[in-house]
């Protein structure tokens, strides 16, 4: 008399494999809400339906400038930039600067169009109502995030395969997904 018999690992797939092979691989695959998936488990990849950020955008309270205007820049030897606006949180920058020109921009917000990195506020002292000495040469790209560096419009956001937790929920929300598979 045969009381327990235990089947190996290769002997479980093979059942599983012969149970569900005739399937069109669609097994208990529902679309879903983000809100609805937490530790359900992704049926296919997601992809990222915008680019994070969507803007460039600024990682300090600063100036946005462009970045040769600063050269040679130090405490001792400071350029001279003319303040031509302020880019405001949340809101578009519709402000395009020229050489010798500089917009205010507080960490987050939008960078106005020909700026190409930041000087932190700390580095730079108002001089006139629009007029500021800059004591910092900065790189291109300095205090910048540009578009799409978290993760860009097309890309795989999370594989299939992938259970969900609280954070991938916020994350899918993050790049637009409303609902997976």
């Amino acid at each position: 008399m045969e009381l327990l018999k235990v089947d190996s690992l290769n002997e479980a797939i093979d059942k599983l494999y012969n149970e569900y092979k005739n399937d069109s691989g669609n097994i208990g695959i529902e679309e879903i809400l983000v809100s609805n998936a937490f530790d359900r488990v992704l049926a296919q990849d997601v992809k990222a339906l915008i680019s994070v950020p969507e803007f460039d955008r600024s990682t300090v309270d600063g100036y946005a400038v462009i970045a040769s205007d600063t050269g040679g820049a130090c405490d001792s030897i400071p350029t001279f930039l003319k303040v031509v606006g302020e880019s405001k949180m949340g809101e578009a920058c519709d402000i395009e600067i020229k050489s010798g020109e500089c917009v205010y921009v507080p960490t987050g917000s939008m960078l106005p169009k020909n700026s190409n990195a930041c000087v932190m506020v700390e580095h730079t002292e108002n001089i006139t109502d629009d007029k500021i000495a800059v004591y910092e040469a900065v790189a291109v790209g300095k205090s910048v995030i540009h578009v799409g560096d978290d993760i860009k419009k097309g890309e795989i956001a999370l594989a299939k395969g992938k259970r969900i937790t609280a954070a991938d929920m916020g994350y899918l929300s993050s790049i637009s997904v409303n609902t997976i598979k």
